[in-house]
């Protein structure tokens, strides 16, 4: 049974008010069916009074499918516990006092209505003026935009005025149909406003019921949606959806644990600096998305997908179908697949790295390859554009195979070996490396294999080459020379 700790009965009133407790913000009929048969069985609440709630259901029609829930609360009505706490109180430091288009505006220079989660609906008091008005918009952490204050002495926002903003909480109760009665069997709303939340009732609309749980994960198609800029804060469903994003970190990788999902789809920027994200995918779900990781964030083993990424790796991490905005660093052991380099990579660690079937992005881009010093090892693979090779001072080999392109050894490659095949211009600026080119085709290789090609290895009978000696040794006769 998924009884709960944070439901009470009021018996003493009628009907009976059956409480969900602040901060819990969802219900399921299997929960509410469950915590009231406790307490009506308990001899000090329940059994002193009638039944608080008849239930149907749940008859087994096979395949994993049963009838779903009604619950009927008899002389009773559900509410949530109200929200009095203020999610902001302080002091108005630049008033206003005409509305300008039916919204006033005010700052407070110590607030910060961002971090508050105010949004546009809460509900701001004017204790000084004694005037309320609901919120339009955040403008900024310390600025507020709201309707027009009502019911005060002068329904402005002056200096030293003193405010509290209220957020309007979202509550759903969901997982079947709620219905109530009065004393008199009497049909009731069976849900009692509160102050300060709002009560989203998803009914079921047929007789049968798939498993709550189940038809969640489906709408989450894999993985946590996060949306810093238009998301919602929280974890009750469907927050993490498509249809309601998250907007932090924080909720994301909580709902993406508790539900076994291990992929975060991204819109817009995401800053991902903090959570322990082992093994999870980022990818773009819709428009154009952008990773940036820094180092209070664990990305070990993560992979990036068809995202723009930048910031501080961890080891084993996989970037493919991606484009390298802004510079990545400790790149440790990974693969880059498929991938746009606009910005430089820095390798750390002592595991091999991998670069296949990548190009530089766009033209004049030079994508440098940062060896960090020694002890990484480095396979490019069928890659276009130019690139930069950079502070190498180990022994460890570099294998580069340029479909067509450019690559620059800078003065700080040093030490250990680095072999170039395939159609490049080389730009050689290495000091004390062993730079192996002899499989590179261009310009300079070319004429350098043309010309100093030993004679004999031209002289077969019939080829151009044997031509050009008979003609040079023709002249050479005529000329009167030896």
């Amino acid at each position: 049974m998924a009884t709960r700790d944070d439901i009470s009965v009021d018996f003493q009133t009628s009907p009976r008010i059956i409480e969900v407790e602040d901060p819990s913000v969802e219900v399921t009929m299997q929960d509410l069916v469950d915590t009231l048969r406790i307490v009506e069985e308990a001899f000090s609440l329940g059994l002193a009074f009638p039944k608080v709630t008849n239930a149907s259901g749940k008859d087994d029609l096979g395949g994993g499918v049963s009838v779903g829930i009604t619950t009927s609360m008899q002389n009773a009505r559900l509410s949530f516990e109200a929200r009095t706490t203020p999610a902001e109180t302080g002091t108005v430091t630049t008033g206003s006092v005409s509305p300008v288009a039916g919204n006033i505006t005010f700052v407070d220079v110590t607030a910060d209505f961002s971090a508050a989660n105010v949004q546009r609906g809460s509900l701001v008091i004017n204790f000084t003026d004694l005037s309320v008005a609901d919120v339009f918009s955040v403008d900024s952490p310390t600025q507020l935009t709201t309707k027009t204050l009502v019911n005060g002495t002068t329904n402005t926002y002056q200096i030293g005025d003193d405010y509290h903003v209220f957020n309007i909480i979202q509550c759903n109760v969901t997982g079947g149909n709620l219905v109530a009665l009065d004393n008199f069997d009497v049909t009731i709303d069976p849900i009692l406003p509160t102050a300060f939340t709002q009560v989203v009732r998803t009914s079921s609309s047929s007789a049968t019921l798939i498993s709550q749980t189940a038809l969640e994960f489906s709408t989450f198609s894999g993985g946590v949606v996060i949306d810093t800029v238009a998301g919602t804060a929280g974890t009750a469903y469907p927050t993490g959806t498509l249809e309601q994003p998250c907007d932090n970190l924080t909720d994301a990788l909580a709902i993406a644990n508790t539900r076994g999902l291990t992929t975060i789809y991204v819109i817009g920027a995401l800053a991902l600096n903090t959570g322990d994200f082992t093994g999870f995918t980022f990818t773009n779900i819709q428009g154009v998305a952008t990773v940036a990781v820094s180092a209070g964030a664990t990305v070990t083993n993560a992979t990036f997908e068809r995202v723009g990424v930048s910031g501080s790796m961890d080891a084993g991490v996989l970037i493919n179908l991606c484009e390298i905005v802004a510079p990545i660093t400790n790149f440790d052991g990974g693969n880059i697949l498929n991938t746009l380099l606009e910005d430089s990579i820095t390798l750390a660690g002592t595991s091999d790295v991998n670069i296949l079937d990548c190009w530089s992005s766009g033209p004049g881009s030079n994508p440098t390859i940062d060896m960090g010093g020694s002890g990484v090892s480095l396979a490019v693979r069928n890659y276009n554009g130019a690139i930069i090779l950079d502070n190498k001072s180990g022994a460890d080999i570099v294998s580069m195979d340029i479909n067509s392109g450019r690559v620059t050894l800078n003065a700080s490659v040093t030490s250990g070996t680095v072999i170039l095949r395939g159609i490049a211009e080389l730009f050689d600026n290495s000091a004390g490396a062993t730079v192996d080119s002899s499989a590179l085709i261009n310009e300079t290789n070319i004429g350098v294999a043309v010309w100093d090609g030993a004679t004999a290895d031209h002289e077969v009978a019939g080829s151009f080459g044997a031509f050009v000696q008979n003609t040079l040794l023709t002249v050479a006769k005529f000329l009167g020379l030896k």
